[in-house]
């Protein structure tokens, strides 16, 4: 009997650890599939997430792409607008004008004197060009280093003179009125004027790089507003118009520093290169000196 009471026990002990497998094992399964799920459920959450962001983040910068462009055009627009890439500013110096509004003669700026704006030539392109206009009769005169004595002032008459197909410029000394410089190049005839002063003094002081519409005046900001102002500029068709401010600071109109354009410039190259070569001959006959005493003391 107890054998038997045994047994039973014994069976009844199986059957519930085989239960408490079977029931192990669900209780797996199903924290398996559990698991398998939320993990599941956790990728495909992420995804929309970064997905969702991405997409934000694109719709987000084409709005700010779009708001720039904007932005671009507005600049663009306005620039297009208020520059014209063709209208160059320069700064004038107003000048006195008589009742009807006309410039009065001569209109005195600095070393420079322009007595007559001449008249422009509206049928022959060689008189003007995208810079400036050539006017027939223009005529002023520049203090200036003369000829016969570079360092004494000289008064010279700048002319555009009418030659036919193409103006004619004229440069005469009030010293020497037998002798001018004239040519069909403006710049060609004032750095012939130079270099004649060179020539006087016996060394280059001053470059001869000619400056001719300076030095004649007709590049002047003052003298291009009022030749602007004349009859028939718009029918030169190929120079571009200058815009200009009026200078309303106060301050006097400076000239500029340039030996090839004024007086005082010129003298202060001619006295620089006088003193330069002066200090080199001092040298050498210093050196000389000194090269003799070496010698005879060698000796």
């Amino acid at each position: 009997k107890e054998n038997a009471a045994l047994c039973d026990q014994v069976f009844r002990l199986q059957e519930k650890i085989i239960g408490l497998k079977e029931e192990r094992i669900f209780l797996l399964k199903k924290a398996y599939q559990l698991e398998s799920s939320a993990k599941h459920s956790t990728e495909f959450t992420e995804q929309n997430f970064h997905k969702n962001l991405t997409s934000q983040n694109i719709q987000k910068s084409a709005a700010v792409k779009k708001k720039n462009d904007y932005i671009n055009e507005s600049i663009k627009a306005k620039t297009k607008k208020n520059v014209n890439p063709t209208v160059k500013r320069k700064t004038l110096v107003p000048v006195p004008v008589d009742s009807s509004g006309l410039p009065v003669f001569p209109v005195n700026l600095g070393s420079l004197s322009v007595h007559s704006l001449g008249e422009i030539i509206t049928d022959r392109l060689t008189f003007h060009d995208e810079d400036l206009i050539y006017p027939v009769g223009f005529c002023s005169t520049r203090v200036y280093g003369g000829l016969s004595d570079p360092t004494s002032p000289c008064i010279y008459t700048c002319m555009i003179l009418d030659g036919g197909n193409m103006p004619i410029f004229e440069i005469a000394s009030d010293t020497d009125l037998e002798t001018s410089i004239s040519g069909d190049d403006i710049n060609i005839v004032h750095s012939e004027l130079l270099k004649k002063i060179n020539q006087v003094v016996g060394v280059e002081v001053v470059n001869t790089r000619g400056r001719g519409a300076d030095f004649f005046g007709i590049s002047h900001p003052t003298v291009m507003n009022l030749l602007q102002s004349s009859p028939g500029i718009k029918k030169c068709i190929k120079y571009k118009m200058t815009k200009f401010e009026i200078n309303r600071s106060g301050e006097p109109y400076i000239e500029e520093n340039d030996a090839s354009l004024r007086f005082e410039s010129l003298q202060r190259s001619i006295a620089f290169t006088r003193s330069h070569l002066e200090d080199m001959d001092q040298q050498e006959t210093l050196d000389s000196t000194t090269t003799l005493r070496d010698l005879l003391g060698s000796t």
